[in-house]
C-alpha cells in the first residue's frame, strides 16, 4: 500500500475526480487477486471449508437488505474523500508518518464510539428478513470458482484499459525502476500484493483481509459498555495485522529514504478537521454496514457477497459526490 502511493490522501482524492486512477488500479487489481486466491483455495479439500465459511459470513449480511449497505457505504466514501484515507490505510499513513494522519485515527474512533450509541437507531435501517439473493453464485447457480475467475478477468481488464490511457508513473511521477527502495511501485504489483494476502489469512486462520475491528478491539480496551465492543474486546488478529501494516509502511519508507526519519514533505496530509471529520464518517459508515473497504471491497466482493458489492458502489458514490462538492467549494 506505501508503494502503491495510496497513502497519500491526494491520490484518493483525485481518485474521487477521476483525475488520476492510481487508487482504482491498486483496488480493482486486489479485489480480483483476492477472488483467484479464494478460488485456489477453494479448490483445495484442506482449506475449502475456509472459504465457504468465509462467503456465508459475507453472504448473511444481505439479511439486513439492501438499505444499510447503501447509507453505510455512502457514509465512508463521504469520509474516504474528506481523510483522503479509508479504515485499514490509516494505519499505513501512521507507519509512513503522513502529515495529519493521527487526526483522522482519533475521527475513527469516535466514529466507532457515536456508532455504538446510535446502533439502536441504525439497526432500524436493516429489514428483519431480506428474501434477496445473498451472493452471486445464489443468483446465478454458478460454481464459484468459475465466478471467481471471471471477476478477476473483469477486473483486470478494466485495469489494463484504464492503464493505456492514464499510465500509472504519469499519475505518481515516478520513473525509477521498481525495487525495495523505490518511492513507488505499479499499483497493479502492489494491488497484487494485497490480494496474495488473502492466502495465508484465509488458508491458515480462516480469515480474510479487513480492518474495521481493530477500532472496536481497541476502543473496548477503555470503554466496554456496548454489546457490540466487549464481544469483540478479545479480538486481537486484525489488531495486530493492522500494527504489522503500520510497521510494514514504516521499513518501506525507510528502506527508500535510507534513514530512520520517514517523514516525506511531498505528501500535503488533509487538513486538519477534515481528517477529523472524515475519520468520523469512515467508522460509523464502516460499522453500519459490518465492514470497511477491504472488507467488502476487497474481500467481500471477491467472495461473490452481494451485500459487499451494493456497499463497494455506495463508497464510491459517496466519495464521488463528495470529492465534487469539496473540489468546487472548498
Amino acid at each position: 500500500m506505501n508503494k502503491g502511493r495510496v497513502i497519500d490522501p491526494s491520490i484518493i482524492r483525485d481518485q474521487m475526480v477521476m483525475s488520476r486512477f492510481v487508487m482504482l488500479k491498486l483496488f480493482l487489481t486486489a479485489s480480483g487477486t483476492s477472488a483467484l486466491s479464494f478460488a485456489l483455495l477453494y479448490s483445495l479439500k484442506q482449506t475449502r471449508e475456509n472459504v465457504l465459511t468465509s462467503i456465508n459470513n459475507m453472504g448473511s449480511l444481505m439479511n439486513r437488505g439492501y438499505l444499510p449497505f447503501i447509507v453505510g457505504g455512502v457514509l465512508l466514501g463521504i469520509g474516504l474523500d474528506l481523510s483522503g484515507t479509508c479504515p485499514g490505510m490509516v494505519y499505513v499513513q501512521l507507519g509512513a508518518w503522513v502529515k495529519n494522519c493521527w487526526f483522522t485515527f482519533l475521527g475513527c474512533f469516535v466514529g466507532t464510539f457515536l456508532y455504538t450509541l446510535l446502533q439502536p437507531y441504525i439497526e432500524q435501517l436493516s429489514t428483519k428478513e431480506s428474501k434477496h439473493a445473498k451472493t452471486m453464485m445464489e443468483l446465478t447457480g454458478w460454481d464459484y470458482r468459475v465466478l471467481a475467475v471471471c471477476f478477476a478477468v473483469l477486473m483486470y481488464v478494466i485495469v489494463f484499459v484504464v492503464e493505456l490511457f492514464a499510465p500509472w508513473r504519469q499519475d505518481v511521477g515516478e520513473s525509477a525502476p521498481m525495487t525495495l527502495s523505490s518511492r513507488a511501485w505499479s499499483p497493479v504489483l502492489a494491488g497484487a500484493v494485497v490480494g496474495l494476502m488473502q492466502l495465508p489469512l484465509n488458508g491458515l486462520m480462516g480469515k480474510f483481509v479487513g480492518t474495521s475491528m481493530a477500532y472496536m478491539a481497541l476502543l473496548a480496551q477503555v470503554y466496554d459498555k456496548a454489546p457490540e465492543l466487549k464481544a469483540n474486546k478479545q479480538n486481537w488478529w486484525q489488531v495486530f495485522f493492522c500494527g504489522a501494516a503500520a510497521l510494514g509502511s514504516y521499513l518501506s519508507s525507510a528502506l527508500h529514504f535510507g534513514s530512520m526519519n520517514v517523514f516525506d514533505t511531498s505528501i500535503q496530509g488533509a487538513n486538519p478537521l477534515l481528517a477529523f471529520v472524515g475519520g468520523i464518517f469512515l467508522l460509523l459508515g464502516a460499522k453500519t454496514m459490518r465492514a470497511c473497504t477491504s472488507g467488502h471491497g476487497l474481500s467481500g466482493m471477491a467472495l461473490m457477497s452481494i451485500a459487499s458489492i451494493v456497499a463497494t458502489m455506495g463508497i464510491f458514490g459517496g466519495g464521488i459526490i463528495t470529492g465534487v462538492i469539496v473540489n468546487r467549494y472548498l
